[in-house]
């Protein structure tokens, strides 16, 4: 089922299919819905798990669209390293290829 992203008025009232069909829409429309509303802007904030997640599938569905497309030239590839930078951690590995065996 896809769902399109709407703004809410606050005069719109959902109705009880509309407020029950919230439940099955995907944790990233959910966040896309927040960070394009302008009333929400300001408190959306996602779990970092939630960051590497989004990142991990960005890269990819980018690889693999590549991979498929005749036209284009094959610019994405290999191993997929991922890395967070958070406020109290600082620069953390999350996945990283290895040069070497982990011996």
């Amino acid at each position: 089922m896809a769902y399109e992203l709407v703004s809410i008025d606050s005069e719109r009232v959902l109705t009880l299919e509309q407020y029950e069909a919230l439940a099955d829409a995907s944790p990233d429309v959910e966040w896309l819905a927040n960070i394009t509303n302008a009333k929400t802007r300001i408190l959306t904030a996602a779990p970092i798990q939630y960051a590497i997640d989004l990142a991990r599938f960005m890269v990819e569905t980018t690889r693999r669209f590549v991979r498929f497309a005749i036209t284009r030239k094959k610019t994405v590839g290999g191993p997929i390293e991922i890395a967070a930078i958070t406020k109290h951690e600082g620069f953390k590995w999350v996945q990283r290829k290895r040069f070497f065996s982990a011996e």
